[in-house]
């Protein structure tokens, strides 16, 4: 059976707690750069909602296959984001188009910044945390990363839109 094409669309909180509840072992470490069961998953999806967390995602067919949440701090313009892409569901440039699309979303919030952490061994992630200019807050293991948005070092501006026509080529 074929998959339909994908579309990158704002989510909810039920829809978002399902993707994550989903992700095998190795991408939830990849996630959260720690073991965690469905009971921290359950925590961690609480806190988004307390957060107020902007949640934006692929979803093909309905079903929610990766994801991305912008969590802002409560006392400045400095926003967390993260990412998690169901393992089958990966090398589609989906990471990239998130990328994108949280980018452009967090600017619309009125950020300034974004920080991500992940790990040393997160190629993918490190990658595109390059490609928009990130610059280490520390070392080891799980770095953390700052993105500006704004000024001098601040990564061209992308298209909110939906999914990039070249990432639909070849699509299957």
């Amino acid at each position: 059976m074929k998959a339909g094409a994908p579309e990158i669309a704002a989510v909810g909180i039920a829809d978002y707690h399902r993707h994550l509840l989903r992700l095998d072992r190795a991408s939830r470490w990849s996630r959260f750069a720690a073991a965690v069961d469905d009971r921290a998953i359950d925590a961690h999806c609480l806190r988004l909602l307390a957060a107020r967390a902007d949640l934006t995602g692929i979803v093909v067919d309905g079903e929610l296959r990766g994801g991305a949440e912008i969590i802002p701090h409560t006392t400045d313009s400095l926003a967390d984001a993260a990412f998690s892409i169901e393992t089958p569901w990966r090398g589609r440039g989906w990471g990239r188009a998130l990328m994108a699309r949280v980018v452009a979303r967090a600017r619309e919030l009125g950020m300034s910044e974004l920080i991500l952490d992940t790990s040393d061994r997160n190629e993918p992630m490190l990658r595109l945390i390059a490609r928009y200019g990130g610059v280490a807050l520390d070392g080891g293991r799980i770095s953390g990363f700052r993105i500006a948005l704004h000024g001098d070092h601040a990564p061209d501006q992308r298209p909110a839109g939906g999914m990039p026509d070249a990432l639909l080529q070849g699509y299957v």
